[in-house]
């Protein structure tokens, strides 16, 4: 079925120049946001690949950390009775950082939609099923839900011993005591 997002036309040539990237970027915002009836486009996206050494501020994932950037975000760029676009690209993350996520959109906008270009995934599907609308082009993603739990008790990554793995549902199976037992060493 057709939407909004199939609709969107090439980039202008005069946004071609290579040395204007976030011209180009920018033209492309404010072309979202005509097409969508003037809604406040917020631009969610991060990357496939974990940065090492860990960068500061550079979060590849969800994380309890996304909240106080994205406030930052809808503070300065969005006006009383402003509505919400919020176009994502994730792989996931931490699903525990969604819901207050989902709070902080909504103080906004609490009828927000989200634009799935690509990929959403996991902690981002979450939070897109808490929106008022999705608005997905032909090959937008969204993808099963797969907590994964991270604490002090979780087993040692052997290559890197000073970390430990995350334990994702489908690593565990409560009939099978030897499962759970190579899991957890």
């Amino acid at each position: 079925m057709p939407n909004e997002l199939d609709e969107m036309q090439p980039v202008p040539a005069y946004c071609k120049d290579e040395d204007k990237p976030l011209q180009q970027r920018q033209d492309q915002m404010r072309a979202i946001q005509k097409l969508r009836g003037g809604r406040k486009l917020i631009v969610f996206m991060n990357f496939d690949r974990v940065a090492e050494p860990q960068i500061p501020g550079f979060q590849t994932q969800f994380a309890s950390d996304t909240k106080e950037p994205l406030y930052r975000v809808l503070k300065e760029t969005v006006e009383d009775g402003d509505r919400i676009d919020l176009l994502f690209y994730t792989r996931g993350g931490d699903v525990n950082a969604v819901w207050p996520l989902v709070g902080l959109l909504r103080e906004y906008d609490a009828d927000f939609h989200v634009l799935v270009p690509f990929r959403c995934h996991s902690g981002g599907t979450l939070l897109s099923l808490a929106a008022e609308r999705i608005v997905m082009t032909p090959i937008g993603e969204l993808s099963p839900i797969d907590p994964t739990t991270g604490n002090q008790f979780n087993p040692v990554d052997r290559v890197a011993k000073s970390k430990r793995l995350g334990i994702s549902v489908e690593d565990v199976h409560g009939r099978d005591r030897n499962t759970a037992r190579a899991i957890l060493g």
